[in-house]
Order: structure tokens, then sequence, then C-alpha cells
């Protein structure tokens, strides 16, 4: 389990729509247990209840 906490635009909710891929990082990836997400089906993930 993970709290993402900080202030008023630390990135909290960019961090969510990384997650659920509505973003793609221009640098760099977003892996979740070492999967990079740009790897799984998008239908799949969003479809999982990962928070």
């Amino acid at each position: 389990m993970v709290a993402v906490v900080g202030g008023s635009g630390s990135g909290k909710s960019t961090l969510i729509w990384l997650t659920q891929r509505f973003y793609d990082p221009v640098k760099g990836k977003v892996l979740i247990g070492g999967m990079d997400l740009k790897e799984l089906d998008l239908k799949w993930l969003r479809s999982k209840q990962l928070w």
C-alpha cells in the first residue's frame, strides 16, 4: 500500500494520471512491479483497482 501526500501543486494528481496512462512521460518510464506501463494493455490497466 502506498500513500501519496503533499501540498497543493506537488504532483499528486499527475502521478495518478501517469499510472493510469492518461499521460505518457516524455522522458523515462513509469514502472509498477518492475513492468513498464507502456507494455500493458491500456483497457486492462484502467480496469484494475490500483489505488
